[in-house]
């Protein structure tokens, strides 16, 4: 797979939408929340993964970090 669509947040409508509008596309998505608490979105039959990542007001540093890591990436 070449690419993938983060979505950042899947426990409000919005990730939601973006979920079904890029997955019923065929669109690789990929939420990603800091808790698995609420994300309702999670749920949808168009995420095709959820990674949990630090909480980006409560560790900024943390959060930046795990963007920008090439694992993430790869």
């Amino acid at each position: 797979m070449k690419n993938k669509a983060v979505i950042l947040g899947s426990n409000f409508y919005i990730g939601l939408s973006i979920i079904r509008a890029l997955g019923s596309r065929q669109i690789y998505t990929v939420a990603m929340d800091y808790s698995k608490v609420n994300t309702y979105a999670s749920k949808s039959k168009y995420l095709n993964e959820q990674i949990i990542v630090p909480h980006y007001k409560e560790s900024e540093q943390e959060f930046l970090a795990f963007l920008i890591d090439s694992t993430f990436a790869a």
